[in-house]
């Protein structure tokens, strides 16, 4: 069996512009005790879920615009100042991971506490959905490390993400 291959930042920057293609933007954060954070996102997903009443409520209570939508930039911009900073961790980071809006925000309501099921994140509303992503995940993490193991790129990676999305 071949050795982990490990990320590493000469990789991330090479392939950010390629990542832009596939409409997914990244950024880099050195968070607490020195650990780099890599976040790889879907700017047109995330906007989507920014726009809404619900989420530019919640955001705007955790101190990032007041009155209207976030946009993603800003709110990436304010998640990596957060991470940077080291103080408590922005729990609105969720919102970038994907998962459902009413979770996160549930969460950092309760502090994590109470949640009815606990896959990838911590679900408080609609657990039948939370558990079924929660097993589609878990199979694409899989198979994106086993092909990254297998030497395979990012961007080829994605490509055949892209491609078994759009067979199901």
């Amino acid at each position: 069996m071949r050795p982990a291959k490990r990320f590493c930042e000469r990789e991330f920057y090479e392939s950010a512009a390629a990542l832009k293609a596939f409409g997914i933007e990244s950024a880099f954060v050195q968070g607490r005790r020195g650990k780099i954070i890599a976040l790889f996102y879907d700017e047109l997903w995330v906007q989507k879920i920014l726009s809404t009443p619900c989420a530019a409520q919640y955001l705007s209570g955790k101190g990032y615009s007041r009155g209207g939508a976030v946009a993603v930039q800003d709110f990436v911009q304010k998640v990596c100042s957060k991470i940077k900073s080291g103080a408590d961790f922005p729990h609105e980071i969720g919102i970038l991971l994907g998962y459902p809006l009413l979770d996160v925000i549930e969460f950092d309501k309760r502090k994590g506490r109470g949640c009815a099921h606990c896959g990838y994140w911590k679900a408080y509303c609609d657990v039948e959905r939370a558990k079924k992503l929660s097993l589609l995940y878990k199979e694409c993490s899989d198979r994106c490390e086993m092909l990254y193991q297998q030497g395979r790129t990012l961007q080829e990676i994605i490509t055949f993400g892209k491609k078994a999305v759009l067979a199901a």
